[in-house]
């Protein structure tokens, strides 16, 4: 997928809560992903597409609650499960209008599993320039204390964003919370995934953010020329073609 001709979607941000029975699991990991495309080289129709996902150790328990806060734009919420972990509620698919937050109950049979939500969100997109070239700034937040757990942040960017600077496809203004990795943009694929953790996530700070530098895009006034010289171009095809015709 080339960097300047895929949508942009990414996701917004979920703040999120845990609580389980009197022998709750051991909450092993939480991951957040978020899927980022656009259309045109200014990221035309940016959005986003949030992802969470929490794996559990293998300590039986009863049931537990995870309370998921989500934007006020969210659509198309959907959850899933995998392992020994059962969503017992709401339904994998839940229908809109959605609460906020969302309380989603699951079960276990006391081996490894996990359960993820996704939901698509405006958020956390922004637009600007460098200079005349347009860029797309992604930040990731999450302000709950999990503090305790490891903690886990990727972003998937469609093409090929592995060069740090200033020019067209590459990205800058890199930054992290307290306590996270150095991120890493390795690409695969068709697709340049960014990732950053923490061993003990306290919720306190952004989680990761990044520029992204697109190219340069005429104004509408030299869109105007461009037209107008094809315009003319055609024009004079045409009367050669009548000269010809005539002769």
């Amino acid at each position: 997928m080339s960097r300047n001709s895929v949508p942009l979607v990414v996701v917004g941000l979920v703040a999120a809560a845990l609580s389980a029975g009197a022998a709750h699991a051991q909450q092993v990991s939480s991951t957040n992903d978020y899927t980022l495309s656009w259309t045109g080289s200014a990221f035309g129709s940016a959005s986003t597409v949030y992802a969470v996902e929490e794996a559990y150790g293998t300590t039986p328990f009863t049931d537990g609650a995870f309370n998921l806060s989500l934007y006020s734009d969210a659509t198309n919420l959907t959850l899933n499960n995998a392992g020994g972990i059962t969503v017992n509620f709401p339904s994998l698919t839940p229908s809109p209008p959605y609460s906020n937050p969302t309380t989603v109950v699951f079960s276990s049979d006391g081996t490894l599993g996990s359960w993820g939500a996704t939901y698509n969100t405006a958020d956390p997109v922004t637009l600007g320039t460098l200079g005349s070239l347009p860029t797309l700034t992604f930040t990731a937040y999450d302000g709950e204390d999990i503090s305790g757990i490891y903690y886990y942040v990727y972003a998937y960017l469609p093409g090929d964003w592995t060069t740090e600077g200033t020019s067209p496809g590459d990205y800058t203004n890199v930054s992290v919370g307290a306590g996270f990795s150095t991120p890493t943009f390795t690409y695969s694929n068709g697709v340049t995934t960014v990732v950053t953790s923490t061993a003990d996530y306290t919720g306190t700070h952004d989680n990761l953010s990044f520029t992204l530098i697109g190219s340069a895009i005429p104004e509408p006034s030299t869109w105007a020329m461009l037209l107008l010289g094809f315009a003319g171009l055609g024009f004079l095809a045409y009367r050669k073609r009548a000269t010809l015709a005539a002769t």
